[in-house]
């Protein structure tokens, strides 16, 4: 008759079905490594402000042509056809580069949107934490003020014998 294959095993690896270690981390650690995950989330959304505000910058720009383009025209005496049609049409290319600008920062301040929850959210993640490591800490400091007072007893304690022995 065979072991059962678990007896079996257990024979040829002694510490197999053992207790396995438990898998943690140091609070601190994880603590780095969120701040570190809010900062690169903060960065991201620095990044998508500043890409928004490019776009924006730019519409403003292409507007600005347009409208000294129109003036141009309108400030010159004599103007042929052809130089009329190229002025219509070099407006129009300026506002449609114009409305792709604003759409551009519209998909960005979309996407700041977006990132400024992941923001928040890894700020919670942070604070959670902090919290979580300022109840460990009160939890430490109650539970060594308990054997403090505890040890401090114990010795006061211990000299009342040979004290009053000493009365005697």
């Amino acid at each position: 008759m065979q072991p059962l294959p678990l007896v079996a095993a257990q024979q040829a690896f002694p510490s197999y079905g053992a207790a396995v270690k438990r898998f943690s981390f140091p609070l601190q650690r994880v603590l780095e490594f969120r701040r570190q995950q809010e900062q690169a989330e903060r960065l991201r959304l620095e990044t998508l402000a500043v890409e928004r505000a490019r776009f924006l910058a730019r519409a403003v720009e292409l507007e600005a042509q347009s409208r000294d383009l129109r003036g141009e025209c309108v400030r010159r005496q004599q103007i042929s056809a052809v130089d009329l049609q190229q002025a219509y049409e070099y407006a129009q290319a300026l506002g449609r580069h114009r409305e792709l600008a604003l759409e551009d920062a519209t998909r960005a301040e979309r996407q700041r949107r977006d990132q400024m929850a992941r923001v928040f959210e890894s700020r919670r993640r942070v604070q959670l934490l902090e919290r979580w490591r300022a109840r460990k800490l009160a939890q430490y400091a109650k539970r060594s003020d308990r054997e403090q007072d505890a040890l401090a007893m114990e010795l006061h304690l211990g000299r009342l014998p040979r004290a009053t022995e000493k009365n005697l």
